[in-house]
């Protein structure tokens, strides 16, 4: 296995669900200030609780969404480049399902 096949194994099975994960929390959070602002926005403190929550929402959207980026162009510069269902390594691809018999 090379370091770009290691790599390329690494982000698709450990870094990339994190990632959804992570902003799906995000995004979450977002939709819960929201609900909030609106449900509260009779009261100054509820509102303001909405406004925080939304604002952390967006943070972290926009952190991972950043992540998610700087991954890809840290991939694209050592070799490795993901598409979905193959991984293209060095100009070869390499089916995702390889593994399990199927072509």
């Amino acid at each position: 296995m090379t370091f770009a096949e290691f790599m390329a194994k690494i982000s698709t099975v450990i870094v990339q669900p994190i990632l959804a994960l992570v902003f799906g929390i995000a995004f979450i959070i977002f939709i819960w200030g929201v609900f909030v602002y609106i449900r509260d926005s009779d009261d100054d403190k509820g509102r303001a609780e909405g406004q925080r929550s939304i604002l952390w929402g967006l943070v972290g959207m926009v952190i991972m969404i950043s992540a998610f980026g700087i991954i890809n162009i840290i991939q694209g510069t050592i070799g490795v480049d993901q598409t979905p269902g193959q991984t293209t390594i060095e100009g070869q691809i390499k089916p995702s399902l390889e593994g399990a018999g199927i072509q």
